[in-house]
């Protein structure tokens, strides 16, 4: 399934900023695993989700699924919006609204 899903990627002082806008199904994990997968060595990483239109749920089980493969220190990464609990329900994952 093919969506209008993007990322875009802002690096700042205080870490990756990466902010989701469309539809996040299995495709948009991939996508953003990969955009993770190219900054593990960030400070901090912020994952906005205040664009997204809708989350699926095998998106959610794809992120999931590969988070602890990722080897990003638990701290450094941050989910922000309202679909924050949408995209992630990984326990080592902060949430900030």
């Amino acid at each position: 399934m093919r969506t209008d899903f993007n990322i875009n990627f802002n690096r700042r002082k205080d870490g990756v900023h990466l902010r989701l806008r469309g539809d996040f199904d299995g495709n948009s994990a991939c996508e953003l695993i990969n955009k993770l997968k190219e900054n593990t060595k960030a400070t901090r990483i912020f994952i906005h989700t205040e664009g997204l239109n809708r989350v699926h749920s095998f998106g959610r089980d794809v992120l999931d699924k590969n988070l602890p493969f990722l080897k990003i220190r638990p701290a450094s990464f941050v989910l922000t919006g309202p679909h924050s609990y949408d995209i992630c329900s990984n326990e080592k994952v902060h949430y900030k609204h």
